[in-house]
């Protein structure tokens, strides 16, 4: 996501908010907006540049929790 804005629809579990150069390889944050909801998750980008030792944390907060709630800040 651009800017490490985080997702707006409160996925905690996709990759796309913790990137810093929004890709398009096959599906990002445009799909979700454009939809006005969460339509997916991406767990895994081959394009993904960004902290992923961030995600990786966030993740598993997540999984621990059995929540999908986004990162606090």
């Amino acid at each position: 996501m651009a800017e490490n804005e985080l997702c707006p629809f409160n996925n905690a579990n996709c990759m796309c908010q913790f990137c810093t150069e929004p890709c398009n390889n096959g599906l990002n944050c445009w799909e979700c907006k454009s939809k006005g909801e969460q339509v997916h998750s991406v767990y895994l980008c081959t394009g993904f540049k960004g902290d992923l030792n961030r995600y990786l944390e966030n993740w598993k907060a997540h999984q621990t929790e059995g929540e999908n709630e986004p990162e606090k800040r």
